[in-house]
């Protein structure tokens, strides 16, 4: 059976890329923002994290052309750059990521519905989980019947999502004020509310941190069109989608989080309640704003429900069929969908569904630890460019010998891509905080069991290489340290 039907053309690529990103995120940002950085901090952080990002989507836009054979590039560049286990720690990483953002958005879903139909206890009841579970199933069937027809889907919601952010942004430049903007430049949330003095340049630098890491929630998604590259009609639109997505996030971002600065007080905006957008719509227009953004809200999580399963079932598919995953991970129905990836992505994002209720979980702690698992990856992509960057093999035009490839401006300005996009993800590692990087170590603990079975799959007995073996080990000690301080209820 020919796989044409289910190629993407660069519309559905922006689409995924663009939906993504603009999730949950964008409609909480107002309040998760304030919580750990004034006005002035959230500018700077916003400056350097539109960098950095820009420098990470610039990065996969490289390689993407560079090697447009390496499909899926998240599994793939990090495999071929630094060896099977790389691959693998590239892969359970970033499928980490996407299937505790669907968890995360479920919660919120259910949170916005509580705005309409007040039964949902902010979105993790049992009764909000069991609608979650019922929802995140069938949207399981929609993905099975082919990724195109799923992606069709997708394009609606992120037209429609759209509309309130678009209003949200039209409505609080009409009510900006720049003396309230302007009050709260450095101070803590605390000091805010009473009153206090200005912050010294060390506690502004940990507000730009704070910032910068929050906002890298905003951005997780802005590889999807090169995870779903096997999938492209042209390799070339991979690239294009990458950037195009990135740019008209990052300004729709930007405008919802520091004008939001100018409609209330930071104090004020530190206590709303999730989805703070709006809450600020609210107050700026009335009632109407406030069911316009949960209605949007709602809108917008359906679509990254279904554009993030797609990314995690693609990883996992990709790493089963390099056998860096079981081998059933890599099985296709008759519409060409990736069933065993489905059914895993799916099955585990059903049983982090039960752990919310079960041990109390929020949106804002599961986003925490879907963004730190994300890190990883990306740095791995960045290393990858660098590392091709420095060798040149795939670089032209060669030297007079027809061996070695020239310093020229294509190379050079992916070296400089590749060091400023490792230099971003190494400090965002940093910014995650021991926590959040304990917490994806236990769950990585996990992962290596699926590691060892493809290998024995293979016949493979030596699994590790004696670096490999360490690092294996170090992931094993700390995760087990981790679930024991998880258990004990000592966690931070």
């Amino acid at each position: 059976m020919s796989n044409e039907p289910r190629k993407l053309g660069l519309l559905p690529l922006i689409s995924l890329v663009v939906g993504s990103m603009i999730g949950g995120g964008i409609f909480s940002m107002p309040a998760d923002m304030a919580q750990d950085a004034g006005s002035g901090a959230a500018l700077i952080g916003w400056a350097l994290t539109g960098i950095g990002v820009i420098m990470l989507a610039l990065t996969f836009q490289s390689l993407a052309n560079r090697l447009p054979s390496l499909d899926n590039g998240i599994v793939r560049y990090a495999e071929t750059g630094f060896g099977r286990f790389v691959g693998f720690i590239s892969a359970w990483g970033y499928w980490l990521a996407n299937m505790i953002t669907i968890v995360a958005s479920s919660v919120l879903l259910f949170g916005a519905l509580d705005y309409f139909i007040p039964v949902f206890d902010g979105g993790n009841n049992v009764l909000a989980i069991v609608c979650a579970s019922l929802l995140v199933w069938l949207l399981h069937s929609l993905q099975l019947s082919g990724i195109r027809e799923a992606t069709l889907v997708h394009i609606v919601t992120t037209m429609a999502k759209l509309i309130p952010i678009l209003v949200f942004i039209a409505a609080l430049a009409t009510v900006f004020h720049s003396p309230t903007f302007i009050a709260d430049l450095w101070k803590t949330a605390t000091e805010t509310a009473t009153g206090g003095s200005a912050l010294g340049l060390s506690a502004i630098g940990s507000q730009v941190k704070q910032a910068m890491f929050i906002t890298v929630w905003a951005f997780l998604g802005v590889e999807g069109a090169v995870v779903l590259s096997g999938r492209a009609k042209r390799k070339s639109d991979v690239g294009k989608a990458t950037v195009i997505g990135l740019i008209g996030t990052l300004v729709l971002y930007m405008l919802v989080s520091l004008l939001s600065y100018g409609a209330m007080s930071r104090a004020a905006l530190a206590s709303l309640p999730t989805p703070s957008a709006a809450y600020v719509l609210e107050a700026a227009v009335g009632k109407w704003g406030a069911v316009l953004i949960n209605a949007g809200l709602i809108v917008s999580l359906l679509g990254l429900l279904l554009g993030m399963s797609l990314l995690s079932a693609e990883t996992l598919y990709v790493a089963g069929k390099q056998k860096l995953m079981p081998a059933w991970l890599s099985g296709e129905n008759k519409n060409g969908a990736p069933k065993g990836a489905l059914w895993m992505t799916t099955g585990a994002v059903q049983l982090f569904l039960i752990l919310v209720v079960t041990a109390s979980s929020t949106y804002h702690a599961l986003y925490l630890v879907a963004t730190t698992a994300a890190l990883m990856p990306y740095l791995l992509s960045s290393l990858f460019l660098l590392k091709t960057a420095i060798g040149g093999k795939a670089y032209a035009p060669q030297d007079t010998t027809g061996e070695s490839p020239l310093w020229n401006g294509p190379r050079k300005r992916e070296l400089a891509y590749g060091a400023a996009a490792t230099l971003y993800s190494l400090f965002l590692l940093y910014a995650a905080g021991l926590t959040n990087l304990l917490y994806v170590c236990m769950l990585y603990t996990l992962g290596l069991a699926f590691y060892s079975f493809s290998r024995r799959e293979k016949g493979i007995r030596a699994m590790y290489r004696p670096a490999e073996a360490f690092a294996a080990a170090a992931i094993v000690v700390l995760g087990l340290y981790s679930a024991l301080q998880f258990i004990s209820g000592h966690a931070g």
